[in-house]
């Protein structure tokens, strides 16, 4: 193996290693976020049980409100941030990709790893590797959950959640205040926010062809 090869190689691995990586960080995200959206849901049954007439009944009512805030707030970020963390996922990918086609030994192509995602593989590719297994799970492949890649439907719980949050604040604001104003006032910000990101990050890129991405 000559220098260029040796180097094609390292390419491949730290593209490889770096691939894997942004899977641990996904994950390590994704349960952060889940447990603080579930902390903020316990603290919110928490507090609407406590708000009473008393003499911390308006620091209760200010906290009842602010909770939803945080949770659609903490819910944006996540979806923001997974996004991000997928768009780099999928360049590292590409980097595997490339390196594998470009190393050659001896005139054969020598690694073929990252050569098709899970979607791309055909009834010939699970045969090759003469396993029941996976050819007996061929058809989930078929089905919506299969072909559904896990970086995206940890974008759309992210999304789901920051929806169920901005949902919940005008409803516990009427709740707590009964006055439209405040509802209003209240749910405008973080309704933008939703707004601008399924707008940024869901519509846009659908909307946008390949050719104007090539442009740009």
């Amino acid at each position: 193996m000559n220098d260029r090869q040796q180097l094609l190689l390292e390419q491949w691995k730290m593209a490889s290693g770096l691939y894997r990586h942004m899977d641990t960080i996904t994950w390590q995200a994704a349960s952060y976020f889940i447990a603080i959206d579930g902390i903020l849901l316990g603290v919110l049954g928490a507090v609407t049980t406590s708000v009473a007439p008393g003499r911390y009944a308006s620091l209760l009512k200010v906290v009842l409100v602010a909770i939803p805030v945080f949770g659609a707030l903490i819910s944006w970020v996540w979806a923001v941030v997974q996004k991000r963390t997928q768009l780099y996922h999928s360049y590292r990918l590409a980097q595997a990709r490339q390196a594998e086609e470009a190393l050659i030994v001896d005139r054969e192509r020598v690694l073929t790893l990252h050569e098709k995602s899970i979607n791309d593989l055909n009834e010939q590719d699970f045969q090759s590797l003469k396993d029941p297994y996976f050819s007996r799970f061929r058809v989930y492949l078929e089905t919506w959950l299969g072909k559904s890649r896990a970086h995206d439907l940890i974008f759309m719980a992210a999304i789901i959640l920051t929806t169920i949050w901005v949902a919940l604040l005008p409803l516990v604001s009427w709740y707590t205040f009964r006055s439209a104003w405040v509802c209003v006032l209240v749910s405008v910000i973080p309704f933008f926010l939703w707004l601008w990101l399924v707008w940024d990050a869901c519509l846009l890129p659908l909307m946008k062809r390949p050719s104007d991405q090539a442009d740009a």
